[in-house]
């Protein structure tokens, strides 16, 4: 279900349940088991809309899905082939602020603002903050500080055409062709 606003609402399906609790059955601490369920759910959310939008992802190359780096740091990564990742940051119903885990993570284009209801049925992708935005010892970000989820395509589509801006430094990369944008 795709709601077009200021966020977008979307239905996860039920097989995606099932790996995340695979993977949160092989941490130690519920602590950390609830974080990694909670970041598999944010990650297959905005894998979703990005594959119904027809953007090219790679689940199975973010380091959320290395079972040696899962269990040791709060990853929710998203792999865009050939131009980054996005961190996909789970938000509790009662939360308005994204938490920036401590360890940066490579190739980051933006973090994406993933809100569950209470039912974990349904999530709320409420918007994206670009990371050459982000202050380098900022832990948190207010929701209300999100640029709108649409706009994310366009951020992504520039950096596919070739012009890229991760962690504020452009960069021009020659492989990319405005005729190979995947829409």
């Amino acid at each position: 279900t795709l709601t077009f606003d200021n966020s977008l609402t979307l239905s996860l399906n039920p097989d995606y349940y099932v790996t995340a609790l695979e993977f949160a059955r092989q941490q130690d601490t519920p602590q950390k088991a609830k974080q990694v369920y909670l970041n598999t759910l944010a990650i297959y959310a905005v894998n979703d809309y990005l594959n119904e939008l027809h953007f090219e992802t790679d689940l199975a190359s973010g380091d959320a899905w290395n079972p040696v780096i899962r269990p040791f740091y709060d990853v929710a990564d998203l792999t865009i082939p050939d131009i980054g990742k996005l961190e996909c940051r789970p938000i509790l119903p009662d939360e308005t602020v994204i938490k920036i885990p401590q360890q940066g993570t490579e190739n980051l284009i933006a973090y994406i603002g993933v809100q569950f209801q209470e039912n974990l049925k349904e999530v709320a992708l409420l918007g994206y903050y670009k990371t050459s935005k982000l202050d380098q010892n900022q832990p948190e970000i207010p929701i209300n500080n999100l640029q709108p989820i649409d706009g994310l395509i366009d951020v992504l589509f520039t950096l596919k055409q070739g012009i890229v801006k991760i962690n504020s430094e452009p960069q021009i990369r020659q492989k990319f062709e405005y005729n190979q944008v995947c829409l």
